[in-house]
């Protein structure tokens, strides 16, 4: 038995665990610190990865990390905790390329025999650090400074071997922007930060640019032989640092926006030009961008376009632990068709129970009372009869999602039938801003009647964002967003909140549910239960579904 444990030191910092040239576990630390983006440390996630697989650390038989990481003191618990992990392992190897882990990432993780992959981000591995040979000879490369990072990257993979093609490299001067040589990645981290003060904003940069209209080349010049940000650009951000008024910047955000979808389309288009291949694989930050995704799949040649569910550094933990069993164990087998998302810890009924009596006197407090199901079909029918009276359900069962987006797990479920519905849930108890949009959720054998996709669209990652039809904008008005798109999960028929999806289109005439994340304001997906408790009871949500029981606000019904 092969066992590699891969790890990620960098922000979003996670561990995950392959057995046998099989993904068993991946996890973010996030979820247990309770910081998002946790960065350094690691331990939780190496401790549940492991409890997970059903191994220790001394079962593992090889340790792979990525030398792109944080550095920590060497007195600090971290750095206690790396050593440890050096001892305890007998095989431990450090991989030099950021950017070829975040590939092997969505190679794994697609079921494609040999896709081309396209990696973008802000940073990757310092140039002067890469050990192996730059590129293949004739592949292309784009960079000014020796000292420059990975930004950008289209790898080959015929004859199962990864062969990065084509490179962009940057340089990184983070107090002086207007000199850097940057790629899109790091262009767009600079305007969230610039609009809303963190880097780390890029969700709230791509919802804020559909509120305003803007043409290509305004920040990139698209002309180039790689498109590239302009210098000059840099002179549209010289305003206030933070706008106290987000949507007064709103066509700023919207050239930033549009240029960022050219440029991924131009590097699709790129990388369809030196790779042989039908099928597309995206990985890092700029991976989550749902509307350059789609603009990928429709407009880049490729007849079909899989974007890793963790696209950003916590994915690199992936991509270590399959570079180690592809790699250096010499595990050959692929994973026949998609990798499942749901790679986290599930709670049993009796963890739910001691969480519940833990704070049983919390819970009675607030006027909450419990009810058992002795079925899946009567949870269903009841939350159904919840959704359809307006009422907002935490949903809570089976196995975290690995990534930043709720896939049905870790979830808040709400009817998308009015649009008040929408300002409730982001004012109310998400905490944020009002022109941040909700998300959809819907059986896959439903989607091709109320969007604008092709025959066997599937989105089952929830990364890309195909326009409602006028009849699906009609009948769930806060599932989508000011320019009629809609960040759409797609599910199999068969599943738990597939069932709940058809129930609400049997008692509505609405196909679809309104799912985001399970977490509050500025915090990671909930994890345990105990998390979700503690979030039902401080924010005013209706319903809370754990397993198959159910915690319910007196005053709800």
């Amino acid at each position: 038995m092969g066992v590699v444990l891969g790890i990620n030191e960098n922000h979003d910092a996670a561990a995950a665990i392959m057995v046998d040239g099989q993904l068993v576990a991946a996890v973010a630390e996030e979820r247990f610190t309770r910081r998002k983006h946790q960065s350094a440390s690691v331990e939780h996630a190496v401790r549940s990865a492991l409890s997970i697989a059903g191994v220790t650390l001394g079962d593992v038989d090889l340790l792979v990390t990525c030398a792109h990481r944080v550095e920590v003191h060497p007195s600090s618990p971290e750095a206690a905790f790396r050593r440890d992990l050096v001892r305890s392992v007998p095989r431990w190897y450090e991989h030099d390329s950021h950017h070829d882990l975040h590939a092997y990432s969505a190679w794994f993780g697609s079921g494609f025999e040999e896709p081309a992959i396209l990696v973008v981000d802000a940073v990757g591995t310092r140039l002067d650090l890469l050990a192996r040979p730059l590129l293949a000879p004739g592949a292309e490369i784009f960079k000014k400074d020796p000292a420059g990072y990975e930004c950008e990257s289209i790898f080959g993979t015929a004859g199962g071997v990864l062969e990065p093609l084509a490179q962009h490299y940057t340089t990184h001067r983070p107090y002086d922007w207007s000199r850097e040589d940057i790629g899109i990645g790091r262009l767009y981290n600079y305007a969230a930060k610039e609009i809303f003060g963190t880097s780390y904003a890029a969700g709230k940069l791509m919802a804020l640019a559909a509120l305003a209209e803007a043409s290509p080349g305004t920040f990139v010049d698209l002309d180039a032989a790689w498109p590239r940000p302009r210098h000059d650009a840099f002179t549209a951000f010289s305003g206030p640092k933070v706008h106290p008024e987000p949507e007064a910047l709103a066509s700023l955000a919207a050239g930033v926006q549009k240029d960022l979808e050219y440029t991924m389309l131009a590097l699709a288009r790129r990388a369809a030009m030196l790779v042989d291949a039908r099928l597309l694989c995206v990985a890092g930050g700029v991976g989550l961008n749902c509307p350059a995704n789609s603009r990928m799949l429709r407009d880049s040649g490729f007849a079909d376009l899989y974007v890793f569910p963790a696209a950003t550094d916590d994915g690199v933990a992936v991509g270590a632990a399959v570079l180690g069993s592809w790699c250096i164990l010499g595990e050959k087998d692929r994973p026949k068709g998609r990798l499942s998302p749901f790679l986290g810890a599930a709670y049993s009924d009796e963890e739910v129970r001691h969480a519940t009596g833990r704070m049983a006197v919390d819970l009675d407090s607030h006027g909450v009372t419990s009810q058992e199901f002795e079925s899946t079909d009567a949870l269903l029918d009841e939350i159904c009869d919840d959704l359809r009276h307006d009422r907002v359900v935490c949903w809570f069962t089976g196995r975290s999602e690995f990534g930043p987006r709720a896939l049905g797990n870790r979830s808040l479920l709400a009817s998308p039938r009015s649009a008040r519905m929408h300002e409730r849930i982001n004012r109310d108890i998400k905490g944020r801003e009002r022109f941040r949009p909700l998300a959809p959720v819907m059986p896959e054998s439903l989607v091709e009647a109320y969007f604008e996709v092709p025959p066997g669209f599937r989105s089952p990652e929830m990364l890309l964002a195909p326009s409602g039809t006028a009849q699906a904008r009609a009948l769930a008005p806060a599932a989508f967003h000011v320019d009629g798109s809609a960040r759409v999960q797609t599910l199999s028929d068969t599943s738990s909140l597939g069932r709940l999806c058809l129930r609400f289109l049997a008692a509505t005439g609405c196909p679809m549910l309104l799912n985001t994340s399970l977490n509050g304001p500025g915090d990671p997906i909930v994890e345990a239960p105990d998390d979700a408790i503690a979030l039902f009871l401080h924010r005013p949500i209706d319903v809370l579904v754990l397993n198959e029981s159910m915690l319910l606000r007196r005053a709800a019904r």
